[in-house]
């Protein structure tokens, strides 16, 4: 959903480059398919987790002050593998973070709902019931801002053609859901002091 699929062009941090102040940098470093534990997405492998990408490392690279995390969607797929590793994988990825940026802020995002059936088998029942619990736990948790995508979406009206790509995909982001993400991620990421 960050990296912006066929549509890199219209990610939501392609749009917040252009919302944000001059005094602000954005890097968009989603990774198609990625999920927390390797399973689910793109891969059925541990080693394929998004700590173990190249876009991590560039994520540090970038010595982020704010970090707006979404990751938890493709997991859903994998979930029988991934379900005893999700939350202790996220809190690597989160502790590696703060270890290296112990100033920086986070916007946890709650992963948003998708149509079933959709042509990636993203089940949106996993999503709900197991992924966005835990991310909202380890958002209070460490204490991070959080933006529950899920509930805004579902409080609109029509979210499903205005906010999700059509034809059977239904999980990817629109121009408008893109605007819509990359909106409420600055109006979080402008009023966070240091």
């Amino acid at each position: 959903l960050t990296a912006g699929h066929y549509w890199a062009n219209e990610s939501y941090p392609t749009y917040l480059s252009q919302y944000v102040s001059d005094k602000y940098a954005v890097e968009n470093c989603g990774v198609n398919g990625i999920s927390i534990t390797g399973y689910g997405g793109s891969w059925d492998d541990p080693e394929m987790r998004y700590i173990k990408q190249d876009v991590y490392q560039k994520s540090v690279n970038f010595k982020p002050d704010i970090f707006a995390i979404m990751l938890g969607t493709n997991d859903a797929t994998g979930w029988e593998k991934a379900k005893d590793i999700y939350e202790d994988e996220y809190r690597v990825l989160l502790d590696s973070y703060i270890e290296l940026f112990p100033n920086a802020k986070f916007i946890m995002m709650v992963s948003p709902p998708v149509v079933t059936p959709n042509q990636f088998g993203i089940p949106n029942d996993e999503i709900r019931d197991y992924v966005n619990p835990i991310q909202r736990d380890l958002a209070e948790e460490y204490g991070f801002e959080v933006l529950d995508l899920r509930e805004e979406f579902e409080a609109i009206d029509g979210f499903e053609s205005k906010f999700l790509r059509p034809n059977n995909d239904n999980v990817h982001f629109t121009k408008e859901g893109a605007q819509y993400v990359a909106n409420r991620v600055w109006e979080i990421a402008k009023d966070l002091t240091f």
